[in-house]
């Protein structure tokens, strides 16, 4: 089964893979809320094979009549659908990458003292 093997990987993930020491209160959080849209997504999956399926060939037999290009082009949104959870993962760790780096930014901007501090003049 597909999300069996997904929530393997993310618990190979939690666990120190290849020696990396990992910040675990985040791993933790994240592979919660991963396996959390995972759940949602095999509900979604269920859905959408059966009410999708049955007409998905009658679809295509249809589609054939206006050309190639349109039978590729409704694959592809099939598929599209299919992984949409993959791209809701790339989303998540970006958001999540993108707040770190601003973070880390902020940290390195206090430690060099060119963050403003308006109770001390406008400087820290």
């Amino acid at each position: 089964n597909l999300t069996t093997w997904i929530k393997s990987i993310i618990e190979w993930l939690m666990h120190a893979p290849v020696g990396l020491k990992l910040n675990q209160p985040l791993v933790d959080f994240l592979a919660r809320f991963y396996f959390y849209h995972i759940y949602l997504w095999s509900g979604y999956l269920e859905a959408l094979v059966i009410t999708v399926l049955p007409y998905l060939y009658q679809l295509m037999f249809i589609l054939c009549f206006f050309g190639i290009s349109l039978v590729i082009g409704a694959i592809c949104d099939f598929i599209r659908l299919l992984t949409i959870h993959l791209y809701c993962f790339y989303i998540y760790a970006a958001r999540l990458f993108n707040w770190q780096i601003r973070l880390l930014i902020n940290l390195f901007r206090l430690f060099c003292g060119k963050k403003q501090n308006p109770l001390r003049n406008y400087r820290l």
